[in-house]
């Protein structure tokens, strides 16, 4: 027993002394959906819509019938976004050079927007569908010289199919994305020179 107690209190020491500094920063999946953040992110197990064409396509065996979403747009923004929006209105929440004038005058606030849409037809073991995705993070540095940036726009048509084994017991189900991804991650993205994505 004592033995246990010592190798906890070395680990405990060891983990205090050399992690003092973490560089973390924030899981930003391909998908993520309402229903599967409503259920804690248990997306394997709830899917059984057109979600599951990209989150588990082995589900598309539990489907009862086709059917079929024409726009199915899901928006995100954080409170600061909000905020900074009534203070100096831009119009597009997804271009860092609209929201910049935002960002300094909210400088070391995080804005937070996201936006998609999921246009698919699923039926029992297969389904297709285009999917969207515009996403900017973006805080502006306190003394106003760099913006931390994080900037991505996913354009993806998606096929998938499912193959069912004894009488559906065993499905083995998988699915090919077809992306066209454009990606900025830059913390030290300097504020007075192009924000231009393409740049």
């Amino acid at each position: 027993m004592k033995r246990i107690l010592w190798i906890a209190l070395i680990q405990i020491v060891l983990l205090l002394t050399f992690t003092w500094d973490v560089n973390a920063d924030e899981l930003r999946p391909f998908y993520r959906g309402v229903r599967c953040n409503a259920m804690g992110g248990a997306c394997l197990a709830v899917v059984n819509d057109e979600t599951a064409l990209i989150v588990n396509p082995a589900a598309l065996g539990k489907l009862r019938d086709a059917y079929g979403t024409v726009f199915d747009p899901e928006l995100e923004v954080n409170t600061n976004a909000v905020s900074m929006y009534q203070e100096n209105s831009f119009s597009n929440p997804f271009s860092l050079s609209d929201v910049k004038t935002s960002l300094d005058a909210n400088r070391g606030d995080y804005y937070h927007a996201k936006m998609q849409l999921f246009p698919s037809i699923v039926m029992r073991n297969f389904g297709l569908g285009l999917y969207y995705n515009d996403l900017l993070d973006a805080t502006m540095s306190s003394d106003g010289s760099t913006i931390d940036a994080y900037h991505r726009s996913d354009l993806a048509f998606i096929l998938g199919f499912n193959f069912r084994f004894f009488d559906g017991r065993v499905k083995l189900g998988f699915n090919t994305k077809l992306i066209d991804r454009i990606e900025v991650d830059n913390d030290t993205l300097s504020s007075s020179g192009s924000l231009d994505y393409s740049s």
